[in-house]
């Protein structure tokens, strides 16, 4: 089985949020917000869809959003918001393969630093970014509501 990964296309939307309920637990309220905030992100310049696909199906895709900062321009950086990979096709290496694909894309776009968010309970993906070169690091959180 080859992982192909190019830029997700409008008719990857249902299968990325299948893969979203799947993976993040959306309930099908959620699902009509999900969709229109991917429509919505994929038309930005600063988010990046990745999808990786095995005979043309999705089986997982990766989310890069960049930063610019304006106080310091020489500091071009993104974050991996969202990776999801389908249950039938975890632990093959394909989560790597997205990484390295979202990787390689920033270096193409001349970012400097990359950063990953996962929760603390998702080991999984935890274990992926670091196969990939992150390192862990510390981040606060403040929640509000």
């Amino acid at each position: 089985m080859t992982l192909e990964i190019d830029n997700m296309l409008i008719k990857d939307f249902e299968e990325v949020i299948k893969l979203l309920e799947k993976s993040f637990k959306l309930g099908p309220i959620n699902r009509n917000k999900a969709r229109a905030m991917i429509r919505t992100m994929t038309k930005e310049k600063n988010d990046i869809f990745l999808a990786g696909k095995i005979e043309q199906k999705v089986v997982g895709f990766i989310h890069i959003h960049l930063h610019h900062d304006p106080f310091r321009p020489e500091l071009r950086h993104a974050t991996i918001w969202y990776f999801a990979i389908d249950n039938t096709y975890r632990n093959k290496g394909f989560g790597l393969q997205l990484f390295d694909a979202a990787v390689e894309r920033c270096k193409q776009l001349g970012i400097n630093e990359i950063r990953a968010t996962t929760s603390l309970s998702n080991v999984a993906s935890q274990r992926v970014a670091e196969h990939a070169g992150f390192k862990k690091g510390i981040s606060y959180k403040l929640k509000l509501i």
